[in-house]
């Protein structure tokens, strides 16, 4: 994970900006090894086929099926697809709209679980609403 992370880092310092022909509305964004990464005032993945996607933003949401883990931090984070690992939500405002297969860590003033959690679930928050079942 750590590796990643630097690789991540280097990338974004040394390379820059790379644009994709994504329907996003991010400032910045681009594929490696399929993981999305994003960055931007609404920041929306929709490609398919992704492993892991990293978002940061105003408004950040997922609108494609993940077969891996989502990274997100914006005021409002929303999961509207399937999430194959877990969900690592920073945000004013989190809405899990989608199962989550893996555990859902989140940190906010209101997380809304509207979805099946399969793993745990790690909250901090003002106001949590549970409103589907959790496995974990």
């Amino acid at each position: 994970m750590l590796r990643k992370f630097i690789i991540t880092l280097c990338v974004f310092v040394g390379v820059g900006q790379l644009a994709i022909a994504q329907e996003n509305t991010d400032d910045a964004s681009f594929i490696w090894a399929n993981d999305f990464f994003a960055a931007g005032n609404t920041v929306i993945a929709k490609a398919q086929n992704l492993n892991d996607v990293f978002l940061a933003g105003d408004t950040v949401e997922t609108k494609s099926s993940l077969e891996g883990s989502a990274h997100m931090a914006g005021r409002i984070v929303t999961v509207d697809a399937p999430v194959e690992g877990n969900l690592y939500a920073l945000g004013q405002t989190i809405d899990v709209n989608a199962p989550v297969s893996g555990s859902l860590s989140a940190a906010a003033q209101t997380v809304s679980l509207d979805a099946e959690l399969a793993g745990n679930l790690r909250a901090v928050a003002q106001i949590i609403y549970v409103n589907k079942p959790i496995s974990g």
